[in-house]
């Protein structure tokens, strides 16, 4: 019986862009799967208490549903496309360095190109999704 229901809109964005984000319940049953640029109605169970959001292995915070109300839940990843232009730039200055037998410092730069991506995935990945009430 679902009495709730809550507007999802999922932001378009290139980070995980082939990536569905998941959207499960307290007692870890899949509610719904939100695509990048994609608006969903998701219907919830009234005996619901939160949900949360997953891709692969992250999690994240716990949403309370009692608190949303009329208001429409925006779903982001932190990581912004800037991110992975800079990333880009990053690896093709390494490879540079490389071919001119600077190793040291091309090594420097490849670990600069992740490590964005490892601080989101390893040590704080529940910060990976921003999600808004408007």
């Amino acid at each position: 019986m679902s009495n709730n229901v809550i507007r999802v809109i999922r932001k378009k964005q290139l980070f995980n862009k082939k990536r569905n984000i998941l959207i499960y319940s307290d007692n870890d049953e899949l509610i719904a799967s939100i695509a990048n640029g994609e608006s969903k109605m998701v219907p919830i169970d009234i005996n619901i208490n939160y949900i949360y959001l997953k891709i692969d292995w992250i999690k994240s915070k716990r949403i309370t549903i009692n608190n949303l109300g009329n208001k429409k839940l925006f779903i982001e990843t932190n990581i912004k496309d800037k991110l992975i232009y800079i990333s880009i730039i990053f690896n093709i200055i390494s490879m540079v360095l490389i071919f001119l037998k600077f190793y040291i410092l091309s090594v420097t730069f490849a670990f600069f190109s992740f490590s964005p991506f490892l601080y989101y995935f390893f040590i704080n990945n529940s910060d990976l999704f921003k999600i808004e009430y408007k």
